[in-house]
């Protein structure tokens, strides 16, 4: 049994209604263009999701973050990408 979302308290949930808001606002702002705060916030939805242990909707954003942040920025290493590579 996955006891991972065991210590975290019920407002963490709520998090991911806020992800989600900026995400789809970000794509009516910009078009569904990459950008900075949408891969940031596409890592943090994946990030919850596997605090909360649901690895399959998390490998989900984490890969569209992971894909985002290499169009913004190509081969530079990053510190988002890392933490990323090392939940996938």
């Amino acid at each position: 049994v996955d006891r991972r979302n065991a210590n975290f308290p019920p407002e963490i949930k709520h998090r991911l209604d806020y992800y989600k808001a900026l995400i789809a606002l970000n794509k009516i702002i910009y078009g569904g263009n990459p950008r900075p705060e949408m891969a940031l916030a596409l890592q943090n939805l994946g990030t919850t999701y596997w605090n909360l242990g649901d690895e399959t909707k998390s490998i989900s954003y984490l890969e569209k973050s992971l894909k985002m942040y290499q169009l913004l920025h190509g081969d530079t290493p990053l510190p988002e990408i890392a933490m990323i590579l090392s939940i996938l």
